[in-house]
């Protein structure tokens, strides 16, 4: 979209080179987070972009004028605030490391009155509990592979998906989590985003084992975006969960305005400033 309208409002000649294409790839990549290195990143952004061309020899002799800037700065997508779009897939291992702690403390006190209209007549107090403590701490460590797989479907749509399988330490558990989530940017300040998720637990020696417990997650929402990082949502969760001794289900709607709170983080000479390399590199 960068390269026919730039073509269209003649700031460019020729075709830009696969290098060249890689390296805005790159570019815009980054684009958010020039935050991070500096506090008004536009210019910089702009600057790297107009030498990317100019190295690429396709920047006609005028460089990129206001009228082609403000060209290009329209959205492709009438959306305020889109979702990632991220291509591609991934396999791998997969090692995950939990540690809890926790703490129980409980005591109780028993007292009884009687009332006869609105005199007391009668009181007893009956023996306390006293206070009980209880720590427990668990550990342990799970490994085995996971996959994900991500296409955008056009401008408006992207579909998410990942699955994992785990193996704790002993082998005494098998674990595996799957989840399949979706976005679609509908109109102007409209999103809507999906997620079904899936996990499993199956606990024994092999040979010798089964699914014990499993829940079960859908959760849709729809967002309208106000100015900045204000957003109007409304949105349903549905969750079950099984285990060898119950089950339950429950429905969750949910009504609300959210704030997000991104960027807001700057801290000049904290973070290495940024440069950006070749795709290669």
């Amino acid at each position: 979209m960068l390269e026919q309208r730039l073509h269209e409002t003649g700031a460019i000649h020729g075709a830009l080179s696969p290098h060249a294409r890689e390296r805005l790839a790159a570019l815009y990549t980054v684009e958010s987070d020039l935050s991070f290195a500096h506090q008004r990143p536009t210019k910089y952004f702009w600057r790297e972009l107009e030498q990317l061309l100019n190295d690429d020899g396709v920047l006609g002799p005028g460089g990129l004028d206001a009228y082609t800037v403000q060209r290009l700065l329209e959205p492709v997508a009438l959306v305020t605030r889109s979702f990632a779009r991220v291509r591609g897939y991934s396999v791998g291992p997969l090692v995950k490391m939990a540690k809890g702690w926790a703490h129980l403390s409980s005591e109780s006190h028993r007292l009884d009155l009687g009332f006869v209209g609105d005199s007391l007549y009668d009181t007893l107090y009956s023996a306390q509990q006293p206070r009980t403590k209880v720590d427990t701490h668990s550990e342990g460590v799970s490994s085995g592979l996971f996959v994900e797989y991500h296409r955008p479907f056009g401008m408006q749509w992207q579909a998410d998906a990942f699955s994992s399988a785990l193996v704790s330490d002993g082998a005494k558990t098998v674990s595996f989590s799957s989840a399949l989530s979706a976005a679609w940017a509908i109109a102007d300040r409209w999103q809507w985003n999906g997620i079904l998720r899936h996990d499993a637990s199956a606990p024994g020696q092999p040979g010798d084992r089964k699914v014990d417990h499993w829940t079960f997650n859908a959760v849709t929402s729809l967002n309208y975006f106000f100015e900045d990082s204000w957003a109007f949502q409304v949105g349903y969760q549905h969750q079950q969960a099984h285990t060898s001794w119950n089950f339950y289900r429950t429905d969750t709607y949910t009504l609300g305005v959210s704030y997000q709170f991104a960027g807001w983080l700057d801290a000049p000479g904290l973070f290495a400033p940024m440069r950006l390399q070749p795709p290669s590199q």
